[in-house]
């Protein structure tokens, strides 16, 4: 019995070492293979590798010190300082329906507070002619330290996207609806602006943008009459914005970013609140082996990588396959995996999002291509194939269903939508309903009081 012991005693002990640095060498190679397979395609795994994809551009084509000069202006202390309760959009005061009037009141606010914004406004008019948009991103930071930079601009820029909506509205109810449409215009191209930016956030805040801009177009055409060339202006800058790529680029940058978090971030415990476990976060981290995180990272990318290949595929069945992979992706990660269990559903829901951004675009566009058929030919359209081709290419198809999308047209006006992710049609349902859910995503256009 002394010499078995004597003989195992050593085997015994080093055995959870041994186990541990096997974990460790089959984890690594694992990991190894799928980060070089990512670079044989070409794609970033590197923040460093990442910043490359976004040069900057010469200083004459930047709009950057523009937009920052408008910001500088909306940070004014008494600009901050308006009470939000007398303005829509910039406030929390409502706007008034399409069939209501626009109450003196609220329109003598927003007058009075556009007037203090004029040089902010004329700064973001400027920029948006411009075609690039660079700042630095910080990249080199890290992650977590790079948000911190990045988000408070983030921020100034919904502003500034918020004021160019309130002076659309202000411009169409004085009665120049062509500088309402320049005004939405200069919206869409903040959208525009951002669209090289390689993180995941920036494809978020473009579809915010863009979401601003058209729900005021589509507040305003059941109110004014745009001109032709502008309803054509804002038609062109809504094609620019209908991006299906748009969820792919954004994914495979936050998977660069994700492949910093875990293999630096997460096993020092900087830089992230893990507060679901009801402990200090460092303390927590900083006791995991980080082969843990590794082995945690495969899976997450196995996840990841599937879901990119079907954004891979041709518009819109790229949204469809990406949305159904993306709705069960906590599911296909052990509980073992908290971090992804928490990480993967956020950023696979992007895929959802850009559907619901193609549909809000697309019928945007639709619709106002219908409204410069009746102001050619003076009446609607039968149906969504008379616009093409002098005012459609083609007619698009909806994200959620992959067939084209629908046009209903009464006495009240008419509506463009798409079918929802349940793929029912439900007759242009744009609208919340008792349930808070809305069934199809469109853009309608009313005729109140007669006004067209």
């Amino acid at each position: 019995m002394t010499v078995l012991l004597q003989i195992f005693a050593p085997v015994l002990l080093n055995l959870p070492f041994t186990l541990a640095q096997a974990w460790e060498t089959v984890t690594s190679a694992r990991l190894a293979a799928r980060l070089e397979a990512i670079r044989a395609a070409g794609e970033p795994t590197t923040l460093a590798d990442l910043a490359k994809t976004y040069p900057e551009p010469p200083p004459e084509k930047n709009a950057e010190p523009l937009y920052t000069a408008a910001f500088r202006i909306l940070d004014d202390p008494e600009i901050q300082q308006w009470p939000a309760n007398t303005l829509p959009i910039q406030g929390t005061r409502e706007l008034p329906k399409a069939d209501e009037d626009f109450p003196p009141d609220l329109l003598a606010n927003v007058r009075d507070y556009l007037g203090e914004c004029r040089a902010a406004l004329a700064f973001l008019h400027n920029a948006a002619a411009n075609e690039e948009f660079w700042f630095d991103l910080h990249l080199d930071l890290g992650a977590g330290k790079a948000a911190d930079v990045y988000l408070p601009r983030l921020a100034k820029m919904r502003n500034g996207a918020r004021h160019l909506a309130l002076e659309a509205v202000e411009r169409a109810e004085s009665g120049r609806p062509d500088e309402a449409a320049e005004a939405l215009w200069a919206c869409l191209r903040l959208g525009h602006a951002v669209r090289r930016q390689p993180l995941l956030i920036s494809a978020l805040l473009r579809m915010t943008f863009d979401a601003i801009a058209i729900s005021q177009v589509e507040w305003l055409a059941s109110r004014t009459a745009f001109p032709p060339r502008s309803l054509e202006k804002l038609q062109t800058a809504l094609r620019d914005e209908a991006d299906p790529d748009m969820a792919r680029r954004a994914l495979l940058a936050e998977r660069c970013v994700d492949i910093s978090l875990f293999l630096k971030t997460f096993p020092k415990g900087e830089d992230w609140d893990f507060a679901m476990f009801g402990m200090e976060h460092t303390q927590l981290l900083k006791l995991v082996p980080p082969t843990y995180f590794k082995a945690e990272l495969v899976q997450y990318l196995d996840v990841t990588n599937e879901c990119l290949a079907a954004l891979r595929k041709p518009y819109p069945q790229n949204l469809v396959e990406g949305a159904r992979l993306g709705s069960d992706a906590a599911g296909k990660v052990p509980a073992f995996f908290p971090l992804s269990r928490m990480i993967l559903p956020q950023v696979l829901h992007t895929c959802t999002q850009a559907q619901r951004h193609m549909a809000r675009v697309e019928t945007a566009r639709v619709a106002l291509a219908a409204l410069r058929f009746k102001a050619e030919r003076g009446r609607l359209p039968n149906t969504l194939e008379d616009l093409v081709p002098a005012f459609l290419d083609a007619v698009p198809l909806g994200p959620f269903d992959a067939k084209a999308l629908r046009y209903r047209k009464d006495a009240a006006g008419f509506v463009v939508y798409a079918v929802g992710s349940d793929g029912k049609d439900h007759g242009g349902l744009t609208e919340r309903g008792q349930d808070g859910q809305i069934p199809e995503i469109g853009f309608r256009v009313r005729w109140p009081k007669g006004r067209f």
